[in-house]
């Protein structure tokens, strides 16, 4: 534990200085990465996350990320990367910066085979996906500018609901949630919620999600959200498919950067 602490700290060194520096540093000491030594950077992530560093958090995801790929670790080089990605959607803040991460993260998932060994991985990467759609719409697109980021955010979403059926994962579930009735919110406000592009994918997911979390959803500290959220999906199934029980479920917290720009 104490040789990885100070390999870590050669890596966070370094890590400032460029691209080029900690390839060399990562090269330096080769024959010492271990996964031990990735999952040492990952949790270092998390708890950057948790006292809202987003500049600890970005070195710890990139750090991770480049021992597990060399590793060849595919599944956690993975959610590394969406770990920095999440960290750069959580500083973004216009409409090119969301647009920018969701290509970049389509460019990865279109070539390479990550993602594909577990549904939590697959679904955090098209939660993102969608939720950089949804912020680019929300960061200032107008008419139809507006309606296309909303179709790309529900066609990334149509596009988890494989890994929604098979995640035990309940806070990827929330999340899965709370971003397509951001959605449909939006939808019923514009006046789009009945056009075919917005009706036909709002239905599908309306059944994933009441499949995934028949009862109602619980977001703990926060009854705000969880009305909202509870009222939304009592409206969509209504709409769409008449099978929301809304009996309650327990929940969990969204934390660190992601529930601050969930808020």
């Amino acid at each position: 534990m104490i040789r990885n602490d100070q390999l870590l700290k050669l890596l966070y060194d370094a890590f400032p200085h460029g691209s080029e520096q900690l390839n060399q540093a990562i090269e330096n000491i080769r024959g010492e990465l271990t996964p031990e030594l990735a999952a040492q950077a990952s949790e270092r992530y998390n708890a950057a996350i948790e006292r809202q560093d987003a500049t600890g958090a970005f070195a710890a995801s990139t750090i991770a990320f480049r021992i597990f790929n060399i590793l060849g670790l595919r599944e956690d080089a993975f959610n590394a990367l969406v770990d920095r990605f999440s960290v750069r959607f959580m500083v973004a803040q216009t409409e090119k910066d969301y647009a920018d991460i969701r290509t970049e993260l389509s460019e990865v998932l279109a070539g390479y085979s990550y993602g594909q060994g577990s549904p939590e991985t697959g679904l955090r990467a098209r939660v993102l996906s969608a939720d950089c759609a949804f912020f680019a719409c929300e960061s200032g697109a107008e008419g139809m500018a507006k309606k296309r980021w909303l179709q790309a955010a529900l066609e990334s979403l149509q596009d988890g609901v494989q890994f929604l059926a098979e995640t035990r994962t309940s806070l990827l579930i929330l999340q899965f949630s709370c971003t397509t009735v951001a959605v449909y919110q939006v939808c019923v406000s514009k006046g789009w919620v009945g056009e075919p592009w917005a009706a036909s994918r709002l239905a599908a997911l309306t059944v994933a999600i009441d499949r995934a979390a028949p009862a109602k959803l619980i977001f703990p500290g926060d009854d705000a959200k969880t009305a909202s959220i509870d009222a939304a999906r009592a409206q969509m199934s209504c709409l769409y498919n008449s099978s929301y029980t809304r009996e309650e479920t327990s929940g969990q917290k969204l934390s660190g950067l992601f529930g601050r720009k969930r808020g």
